[in-house]
């Protein structure tokens, strides 16, 4: 990894996507975070949209992605999505999400 890999950007823009758009950042940001990535608290600056936004704020409250991964609101069961036995798509995309922070 190239050393300017471990300098944050000056600007971190981050768009929406409702729940899983807010798993998803965290995630990707979680893995940015690690050793060799760059601090994603850092930033001089954070425009976001919808999610972005909540995920923004956060990032300058100082909390890890990691950390807002186990935090993320319980979706319904499956069934209740639905109305079949199966959980829905998005659902069952949140949960590998949200699996990954506890890795």
């Amino acid at each position: 990894m190239s050393p300017l890999a471990t300098i944050p950007p000056d600007v971190l823009v981050l768009g929406g996507g409702g729940l899983l758009g807010e798993a998803w950042m965290n995630a990707v940001l979680a893995g940015l975070d690690e050793p060799g990535g760059f601090d994603v608290c850092a930033c001089t600056g954070y425009i976001g949209t919808s999610a972005g936004s909540i995920v923004a704020a956060a990032l300058v409250a100082g909390v890890r992605p990691r950390d807002r991964l186990g935090r993320l609101p319980v979706q319904p069961a499956g069934e209740e999505l639905n109305g079949h036995d199966q959980p829905s798509p998005i659902h069952r995309a949140l949960e590998a999400a949200a699996d990954l922070g506890t890795a």
